[in-house]
């Protein structure tokens, strides 16, 4: 990540919300040239990383970013971020399998391998449409940002006196208003059966680190803070992880027992089974080993 010079709190603070948006700009430009070389396997989520923390800062400093729609531009980087979802979940899941691997039983390999499958297509699906479509309408909206970012016109009454709001009071006041948002939020969660609360908390976590950011050069107070919000957004992004997974996992057991029926049936329609081998083909299929997965994946849940 960029980083900002410790006297940012000094500037004006309709100046420093430009310059901090045009830092996490290079960042995504960067990540995305990484992403179409395709040789660094952490660039999907520096990109989409870059991309939350754009959104963030257009929707802290909307009222300080007048002339630059960040409203549109915020809903234009939201469906570039959706459109990578996928991919992301795809190889967090392929990581969790991974992790797995060594422990799994003769049944459990046989519905992992046929996940991983399907997960390694999500993933090249992702990563093709992210090469493409997704690549041109970047490059649209950093040309926009770039346009609309670099400069700015003020018009300043000279005998009202009014003080130029200074980056440093604003900032402030915005992270106050998130913490007590957090606060608030992380209230409601009582177990982790409860992903709505827990993904609410977690998007307000990190609303207040985007906003620090900026600052963590400023204090070693600020950089203290902000590996404890890294800390507590990696606990309740476990519980998201988990989620999708356990969601993931039950669509596949769907197709998988799908899958198995239409050969077993098939088979039978050849008269190309015996009796026995038909039994035994009944008894190992993928969806028993997803089965296996899934109960792992409930345990980690528990323990989280």
């Amino acid at each position: 990540m960029t980083q900002f010079p410790s006297q940012l709190v000094s500037r004006p603070a309709k100046e420093t919300g430009r310059l901090i948006l045009l830092a996490f700009l290079d960042d995504a430009l960067a990540a995305r040239q990484s992403l179409g070389a395709g040789e660094d396997p952490e660039a999907l989520h520096d990109y989409r990383v870059a991309i939350r923390r754009m959104r963030s800062t257009l929707r802290s400093f909307r009222k300080w970013l007048a002339g630059a729609r960040p409203r549109r531009l915020g809903r234009a980087l939201g469906e570039l971020q959706r459109s990578t979802n996928a991919g992301r979940d795809a190889e967090v899941q392929l990581l969790w399998l991974a992790a797995q691997e060594a422990s799994l039983s003769v049944a459990e390999r046989r519905g992992c391998r046929w996940l991983r499958a399907h997960l390694e297509q999500q993933k090249l699906t992702a990563y093709h449409q992210a090469a493409g479509e997704d690549e041109r309408a970047f490059a649209a909206l950093a040309e926009r940002l770039q346009r609309r970012l670099r400069a700015y016109t003020e018009s300043v009454e000279v005998l009202a006196q009014t003080p130029t709001e200074r980056f440093g009071p604003v900032v402030a006041r915005l992270c106050r208003r998130q913490a007590d948002e957090l606060v608030e939020l992380l209230a409601q969660v009582h177990a982790p059966t409860q992903e709505t609360e827990a993904h609410q908390a977690r998007i307000a976590a990190k609303r207040l680190r985007y906003l620090l950011e900026p600052l963590s050069g400023a204090t070693p107070a600020v950089a203290l803070l902000l590996r404890r919000l890294k800390g507590l957004q990696e606990l309740l992004g476990q519980l998201h992880d988990n989620q999708v997974l356990a969601e993931t996992l039950a669509r596949a057991m769907e197709e998988a027992a799908a899958e198995d029926a239409r050969h077993l049936h098939d088979l039978v329609i050849a008269d190309s089974g015996s009796p026995g081998r038909l039994r035994r083909l009944s008894r190992q299929t993928k969806r028993q080993g997803l089965l296996g997965l899934a109960r792992r994946a409930a345990a980690e849940r528990k323990a989280v």
